[in-house]
């Protein structure tokens, strides 16, 4: 999101001014209107943006939500559920948001599927407690975070399909002729050379340690298995 797109969000979410948590009672029920009415902004502002990417709802007493996210890559919709409790020492602790199905499957998250907002958000959310709220951790945490990290799990997920079709197609060459074989596996190697250095370089700006592309890298070939015929 470019700093003008941030700028016009930020001014379509209203800022909070209850600093209550779930334990601080008629306080935490003033602060869970002041969410609502946050989100609700919120999600007005995407919808009338087209841009409405998440569906929140929260249990009786607001201190469990629950929903779907989706990111649009190569238009395509990738649908995810999300969830997070919210922490006793709510608003000055951010809530853990977890999107369980990703979870190990990207670089900046913690088992369960907790994503990591710490580098970025953190410093963010402190300077403006009590102000900021769930919409703001939607906005300037998972969003950002979804936009940049699924990249690189979407690329390993497409990659993986992509060479199991390679070694399909290696099998079906090597079992028409040994030179057909010879031949596909060559045109293959010219192709994944560059293919592969790209891949690397889009795990790394996905937030991928160097080490930790490579072993994604090598994961991915387990999908790689040519079939030979008798």
């Amino acid at each position: 999101m470019s700093s003008e797109g941030l700028k016009k969000t930020l001014e379509a979410i209203p800022v909070l001014k209850t600093r209550a948590g779930p334990r601080d009672g008629d306080e935490w029920v003033t602060r869970l209107k002041e969410e609502y009415t946050s989100l609700i902004k919120y999600v007005e502002h995407n919808k009338a943006n087209d841009s409405h990417w998440f569906q929140l709802e929260s249990n009786a007493n607001g201190t469990r939500w629950f929903g779907k996210c989706w990111h649009i890559h190569e238009n395509k919709k990738y649908e995810f559920d999300v969830c997070f409790d919210i922490p006793v020492a709510y608003p000055v602790a951010i809530p853990e948001i977890m999107i369980p199905e990703l979870d190990g499957k990207t670089a900046k998250m913690y088992r369960g599927g907790k994503i990591c907002l710490t580098d970025h958000f953190k410093p963010l959310w402190t300077r403006n407690v009590p102000k900021f709220g769930i919409a703001h951790a939607m906005a300037l945490g998972l969003g950002p975070w979804l936009a940049v990290e699924i990249a690189g799990y979407l690329n390993l997920l497409a990659n993986s399909v992509d060479n199991f079709s390679h070694g399909v197609s290696l099998g079906a060459s090597f079992s028409i002729s040994v030179r057909s074989g010879l031949v596909a596996t060559s045109c293959l190697l010219i192709h994944e050379v560059p293919h592969e250095v790209t891949d690397f370089i889009i795990l790394l700006r996905s937030g991928f340690s160097r080490w930790g592309a490579i072993k994604a890298q090598v994961s991915k070939f387990r999908n790689f298995k040519p079939r030979f015929s008798n």
